[in-house]
């Protein structure tokens, strides 16, 4: 397959790398090893899906006609130039084949001296330029392809830049690819080759991704282009395989070299999906740039007569797969489950927490316990104990009475709160109330706020001492129980421990925090886990980019924080800065 998409800065030519071989007895080999996008000069590129021969045998009389002639280095020239070249060797090719053996297509796009940037595509046996202005065209397998750019490209075209663009459609071709059938999916693989062309010239793509199942095996992959030649990399095993032009791989084919196949996503009901980083009760929440306070948070609700109804602030943060999914706030009270908010939410970026606030009127008929959940595509992800008590005798007068109500009945709603038992933390091993990773946490009895939140980490040279502050806290059965906190490199699977601890629960409603100062020790750079189980099981887990810098695999920094970084300095990029970083 071999795509181009034409904007008004600019093009993006995309392919993927597998070559499809057919023995004599008619069975189908896969070599992830063939370069489909090909420089024909500083400006001009070319990629091409179908017969390798013919393709190879084309793009090199291509180069020696530019080496004799540099006017054809002019987009428009090579276009005009093209279609008989190709001509000439798919009608010798054809004489020694049957016609779809010999069949081929060629995408070109280029700049010229003025800035402009074309795109042209031709299909066997005839050859036709046709050019293509503000749309795209696909080349050989994958109709799907053509179906999800046609429903897309208008909203492409609204993002900010040819990268942005790029990112986009190589994270949602390889879904869209992932949904052919079985046979023509195998003929599709490898990763994608990637450039950019803008009237600076040609720029190749470097990207990679990472399998961030927590709890299955590491699966990690890149690809760069060096020196014209592009290099797949396998970071889970530490190899490398350079990417053959198409007249160094044919006839060379000795045995299937796949290094990726694209499928579509399986859900597994066993594997924790989703992360929770916190499902809180307060009555306010702030946030700003690298901070998260609440204010207020509350268990237990005190009203003088019921049936009523309580207003209630609910807020919830995880992170997940992409897509779209269905989020259900619901409250379980003696056995009555009812839906108090369900929304469909989108996921663009599988590793940033999504951050949803409710205000919700809660039903209360008569004093007791309730449960609140938190659900996300079925799966039980929070669940909070409240407790609604009927405040004693008449209701304050004033605030100076209420203030004093509250201080002689609040401890004892407080003790009827925690002596209950959850059949449901039970059987579940316990539910996490909040996991942040922070640089300081100022706590109070209603009130928390976590400073210094991180996204990302910068650093010139590793290994890295980091230095951070753990602030969790855990709904556990009552008992003793063992809590760790291990760091995890999401591509190789390698893990550390970096603490633990052992702490008791003396009721299933009562709040345990664990917190404090602690250091890991970063080898080398990466995204990373950390992992945070409670008896050895996964809890929730908070994925953080260790970078230098150079090449980044996360967020870009601007140019004077790339210098910093480069001069020494540890920079730490705050969770909601983002957008800041260019």
């Amino acid at each position: 397959m071999a795509a181009g998409c034409a904007f008004h800065d600019g093009v993006v030519l995309i392919a993927d790398s597998r070559a499809t071989w057919v023995s004599a007895g008619g069975e189908h080999h896969f070599d992830d090893r063939l370069q489909k996008i090909l420089h024909l000069s500083p400006k001009l590129a070319v990629g091409y899906a179908g017969n390798v021969a013919l393709a190879g045998t084309t793009v090199q009389a291509l180069r020696k006609a530019i080496a004799k002639n540099p006017r054809l280095e002019i987009p428009r020239r090579m276009a005009q130039e093209l279609p008989r070249v190709a001509r000439y060797f798919h009608k010798r090719e054809a004489g020694a084949r049957v016609p779809q053996a010999s069949s081929v297509a060629f995408v070109l796009a280029g700049g010229d001296r003025s800035g402009k940037i074309s795109l042209w595509t031709f299909r066997s046996p005839e050859f036709r330029a046709k050019e293509i202005i503000d749309s795209f065209d696909v080349l050989g397998t994958g109709d799907v392809v053509k179906h999800y750019l046609g429903r897309t490209f208008a909203s492409l075209r609204q993002l900010p830049e040819l990268k942005a663009r790029a990112d986009r459609l190589i994270h949602e071709l390889e879904a869209e690819l992932g949904k052919l059938t079985q046979h023509t999916k195998d003929t599709v693989g490898g990763l994608f080759q990637v450039i950019l062309i803008g009237a600076d010239g040609i720029k190749p793509m470097r990207y990679g991704f990472l399998d961030i199942n927590v709890e299955g095996p590491g699966y990690a992959r890149s690809i760069h282009m060096e020196r014209g030649r592009w290099i797949q990399t396998d970071l889970s095993a530490g190899s490398a395989t350079v990417l053959r032009q198409p007249h160094e791989l044919v006839g060379q084919f000795v045995g299937e070299r796949r290094i990726h196949d694209i499928r579509a996503p399986e859900v597994n009901g066993k594997i924790r999906r989703w992360h929770l980083q916190y499902f809180m009760t307060c009555l306010a929440i702030k946030r700003d740039v690298g901070s998260t306070e609440f204010v207020g948070e509350m268990t237990t609700l005190t009203g003088f007569g019921f049936p009523k109804v309580i207003p209630i602030m609910v807020t919830a943060s995880f992170w997940g797969p992409t897509g779209s999914h269905e989020v259900i706030l619901r409250l379980d009270a003696s056995g009555i489950v009812t839906t108090l908010h369900q929304e469909t939410v989108r996921i663009r970026y599988q590793t940033e927490p999504l951050e949803l606030d409710w205000r919700v009127e809660i039903p209360v008929a008569t004093p007791g316990r309730a449960y609140l959940e938190l659900v996300v595509d079925g799966e039980l992800l929070g669940r909070r104990a409240l407790h609604f008590c009927e405040a004693p005798g008449p209701a304050p007068a004033s605030r100076e009475e209420t203030v004093a109500w509250l201080k002689r009945h609040t401890p004892e709603a407080a003790e009827q709160h925690v002596g209950c038992d959850d059949p449901v933390l039970r059987a579940e091993g316990g539910f996490l109330s909040y996991f942040v990773l922070c640089q300081e946490l100022i706590d109070q009895p209603t009130q928390h706020k976590f400073l210094g939140e991180m996204r990302a980490v910068y650093w010139k040279n590793y290994p890295l001492a980091f230095k951070f502050f753990l602030a969790t806290c855990f709904q556990l059965p009552r008992g003793q129980h063992r809590v760790r906190l291990d760091l995890v490199n999401v591509a190789t699977r390698q893990a550390t421990n970096v603490a633990n601890a052992t702490i008791s629960a003396t009721a299933d409603c009562r709040q345990v925090p664990v917190q404090g100062e602690l250091i890991a020790r970063i080898p080398e750079p990466g995204l990373y886990f950390f992992s945070l189980y409670v008896n050895d099981r996964l809890l929730s887990c908070i994925p953080i980019p260790f970078e230098t810098g150079r090449d980044p695999f996360s967020y870009t920094l601007t140019d004077d924080a790339a210098k910093e970084v480069a001069g020494g300095q540890l920079l730490i990029l705050s969770k909601r800065s983002q957008q800041q970083t260019g």
